[in-house]
């Protein structure tokens, strides 16, 4: 089991590198044959994936997700029809509609037609029907027709509703309706067309289909060449099916599947051609009847034809045998180890967790209004968010928890008790709810902002950090200046490099750019552009609405607009630099100094009175050159962050465990990769 998820980690890394060769290559040539001939090198890819696997559901499972539903939207791309026409929003849009059954056109309204206590029923008949395999000696031959008939139907609902629940969880949106009750099919024509595996028929009628009744009708009627595009439709699914259990069973197909499909196909084209006829319109057969004679020619001519080679390659016995087994697994897991299963819970707990407490102010701004009661409501969540960094021990955990979770994520809830801030209004889906109060996001946000600074800047930044690295080990020999310089740049420089790799997770997952966060902050001008224009940009725009409108506001009732405003940007700093001694606990877990804080009461009474004074006459006048402001700006902060700010976490040995919690991840990666690839 092990080895096919490794190799599912495997097919999935391939098939996103390859998709997304679809979407950034393809799209930029035009629809035909070219475009076509573009893409073939990934549907050979496809066609090969599911020989990865052994086991029964993954290869099965690849072979229907890739060598089927991606392969033929893929064709249909080529020429600008099917699900993948018109093209997705984004990326990951158009990697889960390429490998899901999924259309944009999509409406999430459609699943909810069937009653959800229905597919509990179904969950509870799949696993009595897993251990009536143990009886099957017992069984007639009718008996085990109907109990493999329900297998097949039973276990692609469960797994369609596992990446259901996946697909929602990404991009906020539903499947495709998969199956439509297929037990209560009143024909043939309703069963394959309007009942079972929805996507499929809507896949193979544009590209089957159609294309044979158009060059059909060039030398027929059309009522034969309706015929003749049913039975080659049928034709190609038969063909499918046998290059699907060959991947599964590894044995060479006998063609009794195509033979199926083709009697399918005939009976089908058949039964559409003398519904049309006078005398049979006339004559209505009871749903009650035309529902039994057709489930019942579907069971048997599957016993006959379609079980055949699946009972032979041993797929009957395989199939629960890999679910009991994967179920034996996973328990065998957890009990393996007490102390991982306990850090495995508290993981899953909290995530499950968040995503309850996030839905719940969801739900809430329908029904309780903005304001105090509101603001209650979400107060469990803001204090789960304030002990989330004492989960963690290492420096970037918790730092990266307290930083995410206890700032950012506490103050946007906040706000949004009050529909003020980056979550009003309120985004679309819950993923994006999610991603928006987690990380530095906003919904009115703009892509194209990060394109401002080259990237070959961020490479030179990575250079400039793995340099840094390797300056520690010779640290005793450096001026307290100098490691005052590698202090400050390290902290810029993780912080940088971290949040690029969140925006790759955003980007993968949403489709979106974060919010700049950093503006490059060594060519401030003033202590007011530092910290408003250019240092943790998302943050500013917090405390903004969050301190410094409230308290400017409050103080205009008593005293003049300058005073007010001087006491809103003291405020700001103070409430940032409470923060950041809580962040300081998180990561050192020594109590705070009071250092950090009047670090940030210093810059604020600074900026204050920079302000006031840019505001007198006599200074507009007088302008500084930026050569000449922009070193001392620099400097200032950095001869007080060395001060005030980095004493507690050098005390705290941050500077120690920093670099070596880095270097221990690379060597981690580094030999967990070597392992994979081995």
């Amino acid at each position: 089991m092990e080895e096919e998820l490794k190799n599912f980690i495997k097919v999935w890394f391939y098939a996103i590198i390859s998709v997304a060769y679809c979407y950034y290559v393809s799209s930029r040539i035009k629809p035909g044959v070219l475009r076509l001939l573009s893409v073939l090198p990934v549907i050979a890819l496809f066609l090969f994936i599911p020989l990865f696997f052994s086991s029964v559901h993954f290869s099965g499972a690849s072979a229907f997700f890739f060598t089927w539903l991606a392969n033929f939207k893929l064709i249909l791309f080529s020429f600008d029809k099917g699900p993948l026409y018109p093209l997705p929003q984004n990326l990951p849009r158009f990697i889960f509609f390429t490998c899901f059954p999924i259309k944009p056109q999509q409406n999430p309204k459609s699943q909810n037609q069937i009653p959800k206590w229905v597919f509990a029923i179904k969950v509870l008949i799949f696993g009595v029907l897993l251990h009536t395999y143990d009886y099957k000696q017992h069984l007639s031959f009718t008996t085990l027709l109907v109990i493999y008939s329900l297998h097949i139907y039973l276990e692609l609902e469960i797994l369609l509703m596992l990446v259901k629940v996946w697909v929602f969880m990404f991009l906020g949106c539903d499947l495709e309706p998969q199956s439509n009750e297929p037990y209560l099919a009143t024909s043939l024509q309703d069963f394959w067309g309007r009942r079972w595996n929805l996507m499929v028929p809507a896949i193979l009628r544009p590209a089957v289909y159609n294309p044979v009744q158009r060059l059909a009708e060039w030398k027929m009627s059309s009522d034969h060449a309706r015929f003749l595009a049913v039975l080659a439709t049928f034709l190609v699914s038969g063909a499918v099916h046998e290059l699907i259990f060959y991947y599964i069973n590894r044995e060479m197909p006998t063609g009794e599947i195509t033979w199926f499909f083709v009697l399918h196909g005939v009976c089908t084209a058949a039964e559409v051609v003398v519904k049309k006829r006078t005398f049979v319109g006339r004559w209505k057969v009871s749903p009650m009847v035309s529902r039994l004679l057709t489930v019942g020619f579907v069971v048997l001519t599957s016993g006959w034809l379609f079980f055949p080679p699946l009972i032979r390659g041993g797929m009957f016995v395989r199939l629960p045998n890999e679910a009991l087994l994967f179920i034996d697994s996973v328990k065998h897991k957890i009990q393996r180890d007490g102390r991982r299963t306990q850090e495995l819970h508290q993981g899953l707990g909290f995530y499950n967790h968040l995503c309850i407490l996030l839905l719940l102010p969801i739900n809430q701004n329908q029904s309780i209004k903005p304001g105090g009661l509101r603001l209650l409501s979400v107060l469990p969540v803001c204090v789960l968010f304030l002990l989330l960094p004492l989960f963690f021990s290492s420096v970037h955990f918790s730092g990266s928890a307290a930083f995410f979770f206890t700032w950012l994520a506490n103050f946007k809830l906040i706000l949004f008790s009050y529909e003020k801030g980056p979550l009003y209004p309120l985004p679309q889906t819950l993923s994006r709810f999610i991603y928006f109060t987690c990380f530095p996001i906003k919904s009115q946000h703009n892509p194209k902002s990060q394109d401002e600074i080259p990237k070959w800047v961020f490479a030179i930044k990575i250079v400039i950090f793995g340099v840094l690295l390797r300056m520690y080990d010779y640290k005793q020999h450096m001026s307290p200046t100098m490691l005052l310089i590698i202090y400050s740049l390290h902290i810029y420089l993780e912080l940088e490099i971290g949040l690029m790799l969140v925006k790759a997770l955003v980007f993968i997952s949403l489709g979106c750019d974060l919010e700049p966060q950093f503006n490059e902050p060594y060519l401030p001008t003033s202590l007011q552009d530092f910290w408003g224009r250019r240092w943790n940009l998302m943050v500013t725009a917090i405390l903004r609405p969050a301190v410094y409108d409230p308290v400017q506001r409050i103080a205009e009732w008593k005293m003049s607009s300058d005073h007010a405003r001087f006491l809103a940007v003291l405020a700001t700093f103070l409430v940032s630099g409470a923060v950041h001694e809580l962040i300081f606990f998180y990561i050192t877990h020594e109590m705070p100094t009071g250092e950090v804080t009047w670090f940030f009461v210093l810059h604020g009474v600074c900026t204050a009175v920079e302000v006031a004074v840019k505001k007198r006459t006599f200074i507009r006048r007088w302008k500084m050159s930026h050569m000449v402001s922009r070193p001392l700006t620099v400097g200032f902060v950095v001869l007080t962050t060395g001060w005030l700010f980095f004493p507690p976490l050098i005390r705290g040995g941050m500077f120690e465990k920093l670099p070596n919690e880095v270097l221990l991840c690379i060597d981690f990666v580094k030999h967990k990769l070597f392992n994979f690839s081995s």
